[in-house]
């Protein structure tokens, strides 16, 4: 006999209307037929998306020719990556099936939208220290460099998890393409993409909880 809706508009000001809302008794004879039977094995509400799996993990030369992971004494990433695609599917009851169908491991270091890149030595410096260079990851040059666009058009992936060492400015989870939205942080401008895709951004020197936690904030904003 009666409904309440409630929005939280963050004071925004703007008005919401709805139209053409009304009360009606549904009745079982007058509903469509079923749908037939899914083949035997599949789950009709099951989703596969496909991942590519992207690591800034530089080889140090001054710390043996180390990975960073190995030098610094932090997780593998690759290992992070596979470890939450695992319990997400477990957590969502086998209904989100993770694919991580390609991997780029790059010797190198990403950069701020300064155009500013770390070294081995400024980063140790900045890791020491902890005071972080006055920038944030650029998303767009990131995207363009690697093509990565291309790849959400055609299909070949849905989205990216980029893992990288701490202090370079990533969001822990971004939207791009066209009618991108906040998700948990301002969309990235400037991607030509009529697929929208998240780009998650981790840090291996963190584990998976944080890396679920990232994900939590981006089911948060999207739903």
């Amino acid at each position: 006999t009666q409904l309440e809706i409630q929005h939280d508009t963050w004071d925004s000001g703007f008005t919401v209307f709805y139209d053409g809302l009304r009360f009606v008794n549904l009745n079982p004879t007058n509903l469509p037929p079923a749908g037939p039977p899914p083949p035997s094995g599949v789950n009709p509400d099951a989703i596969e998306p496909k991942v590519l799996l992207f690591i800034y993990d530089p080889i140090v030369e001054s710390m043996a020719s180390q990975r960073m992971h190995q030098a610094y004494g932090w997780t593998d990433p690759a290992w992070l990556a596979h470890q939450a695609a695992g319990d997400l599917r477990s957590n969502s009851h086998d209904l989100v099936r993770y694919q991580i169908v390609a991997t780029n491991i790059v010797d190198g270091y990403p950069y701020f939208l300064d155009g500013y890149q770390f070294d081995d030595a400024s980063f140790h410096t900045t890791w020491t220290s902890r005071v972080e260079h006055a920038s944030m990851f650029d998303y767009k040059r990131f995207v363009t460099n690697y093509g990565i666009e291309q790849r959400i058009q055609s299909g070949e992936i849905d989205e990216v998890w980029l893992y990288t060492m701490p202090f370079v400015g990533t969001w822990e989870s971004t939207m791009a393409g066209d009618g991108g939205y906040w998700c948990n942080s301002t969309p990235v401008a400037g991607v030509p993409s009529t697929r929208l895709f998240v780009i998650m951004g981790l840090n291996y020197e963190r584990g998976v909880a944080e890396a679920i936690h990232s994900y939590g904030h981006r089911a948060e904003s999207i739903m």
